[in-house]
């Protein structure tokens, strides 16, 4: 048995975790209450599991992970006689 703790941010991700551990981890229990505190918005968890569900919990943590990091990359068309201009002003 694996027991764990970590905060989750807002109560809508709250619920997605409720709902993620009732779908694929049929092994995991709250040792207690999560505590909400409403200053900061965020869950304190407890949690425990059996070892066959290692890994399920860290699929949702990445896909929080990048959705809260998420890098906008800005393309830049530059069209080719800008590029053959751009070559010989250097």
């Amino acid at each position: 048995m694996i027991t764990e703790s970590f905060t989750v941010k807002t109560t809508a991700r709250m619920i997605e975790l409720q709902n993620f551990i009732k779908n694929n981890m049929p092994t995991a229990r709250f040792v207690g209450n999560p505590y909400y505190s409403q200053i900061n918005d965020i869950y304190y968890i407890y949690l425990t599991y059996e070892i066959e569900d290692i890994n399920k919990l860290y699929i949702l943590f990445d896909k929080w992970k990048e959705l809260d990091n998420l890098v906008e990359t800005k393309k830049v068309k530059v069209s080719l006689i800008n590029q053959i201009i751009n070559y010989f002003k250097k």
